[in-house]
């Protein structure tokens, strides 16, 4: 197979290719390149085009999945696990007021809302007593129990820093305990 390649590059009966004089083309049909207007395919500005970064898109698209407000950002997000009933794996999207929850599983949807001023408890958890992927949010009288976070402890920083963001007061006594507790819980 090789030599038959090396042969067919080596054939002298294939003519030379002609190279190409771009100023011999005066056709009308060709666009100018120089007239600004065609010379780029989209007509945004720069200031335009830099506001439909893919963050900002994203950012976008989530807080219209919940709802939120004009002004919330996304500041990151997480593949998790919410235990209700069983575990519902879908994904934490913590905002600048809100801590967000969304899972569509077989068309059955799933959406939690937990606005940073209603949290008065945020705490390192195990799975099983056992695993320690778990965060744990009480907020009202409601408790939400997240596990099977690959990176808990990143999560877990984020929401503090929002949480403390929010001057709730309890954020010196979770820091009291944490230095108490072990960091492998």
């Amino acid at each position: 197979m090789a030599s038959t390649v090396v042969a067919a590059a080596v054939r002298s009966d294939v003519p030379p290719r002609q190279p190409v004089d771009p100023s011999a083309s005066s056709s009308p049909d060709v666009a100018d390149r120089s007239d600004s207007f065609n010379s780029s395919p989209n007509h945004f500005s720069d200031t335009e085009i830099q506001l439909q970064t893919p963050d900002i898109l994203k950012s976008e698209e989530y807080r219209q999945l919940f709802r939120l407000p004009l002004e919330e950002v996304l500041i990151e997000d997480f593949n998790c696990a919410l235990q209700e009933n069983l575990l519902i794996q879908g994904h934490m999207y913590l905002f600048v007021n809100f801590i967000c929850f969304y899972s569509n599983i077989f068309g059955y949807e799933t959406k939690k809302i937990i606005p940073f001023p209603e949290v008065t408890s945020v705490r390192r958890a195990k799975t099983a007593g056992l695993f320690p992927n778990a965060i744990e949010i009480l907020a009202g009288n409601k408790k939400y129990f997240f596990a099977s976070f690959l990176s808990r402890d990143e999560a877990f920083r984020i929401i503090n820093e929002g949480w403390s963001r929010h001057g709730n007061g309890a954020i010196a006594i979770m820091e009291q305990k944490e230095w108490m507790t072990p960091l492998y819980l």
